[in-house]
């Protein structure tokens, strides 16, 4: 099949799933299309897809395919090898032959080898190693962007070591040159919208390098969802925001994030 160029794709935040992949699909058609106001009546061919609603997203220079994937996955589905982007639209908008349902049983996307790049200012050698760790039959091509000059790193492998190739990249990473001088923990500028607490938790503790414990009679609590419109706050700043609003103790430990019923809900 032909290659499929890059596009740029974005939505406003609190927009459904289905106009989400609509736009990525229109993006991919090169059909211009305004998702401020839109009727979700107008995600022609896609409403076989569950409904969500999503934060802002703003994506540049990214390959439609790998995005309709990202999207299909939160639910659980992938599209069948090889299916073009245009198969994920169906005419009376049940589920397209292309698209499938991922069964807990179903492990052979584990296997599956994809290709994907990986801009690369450091750490080349150290994302090779990572990758090769994990799946030793992996290849690997040096490059630069067309526009940019940036070098990129092509990495084609298996999920695992995609994932790999992620924590390295995010390892090598230098920090700013003003948080480090200075010592201070880094602040970011986040929406989220209705978002389950313990999802939200993981990502930072991992984006934090740190690991995940929830008290089993935590469990559950952790399951609500939140919101989250923050403005220069650090990961555990975050962390304590998220846990107040499913009435959830965070203890933002060195190696640990530990979520727990507040003392007046534990019976301690």
């Amino acid at each position: 099949s032909a290659k499929q160029e890059s596009i740029d794709v974005q939505w406003p935040r609190g927009t459904s799933s289905t106009m989400a992949l609509n736009a990525v699909l229109a993006s991919a058609e090169n059909r211009r299309l305004n998702l401020q106001g839109v009727s979700s009546d107008e995600a022609v061919g896609v409403r076989w897809l569950p409904h969500d609603v999503w934060p802002e997203a703003k994506l540049r220079k990214v390959d439609p395919w790998h995005v309709a994937s990202m999207a299909l996955s939160e639910f659980q589905m992938a599209a069948r090898r090889g299916t073009p982007l245009a198969r994920l639209r169906s005419r009376d908008d049940s589920l397209p032959d292309g698209v499938r349902v991922i069964e807990p049983s179903d492990t052979d996307w584990k296997d599956v080898k994809f290709l994907m790049t990986y801009p690369m200012e450091d750490g080349e050698d150290e994302v090779r190693r990572a990758v090769q760790a994990v799946d030793a039959a992996a290849s690997f091509r040096s490059g630069r962007d067309q526009k940019t000059r940036t070098k990129t790193l092509r990495v084609h492998t298996n999920p695992a070591g995609h994932r790999a190739a992620l924590a390295a990249q995010w390892n090598a990473a230098p920090a700013p040159a003003q948080i480090a001088a200075s010592g201070r923990e880094a602040t970011y500028d986040l929406k989220l919208l209705n978002k389950p607490a313990n999802e939200v938790l993981s990502q930072f503790a991992g984006a934090a390098g740190k690991k995940l414990a929830i008290d089993d009679n935590a469990k559950l609590r952790s399951q609500a969802l939140v919101i989250l419109d923050a403005t220069k706050q650090t990961l555990s700043q975050l962390a304590q925001t998220i846990a107040a609003q499913a009435n959830l103790k965070v203890d933002w430990g060195e190696q640990v994030v530990r979520v727990s019923l507040p003392v007046d809900d534990s019976g301690e």
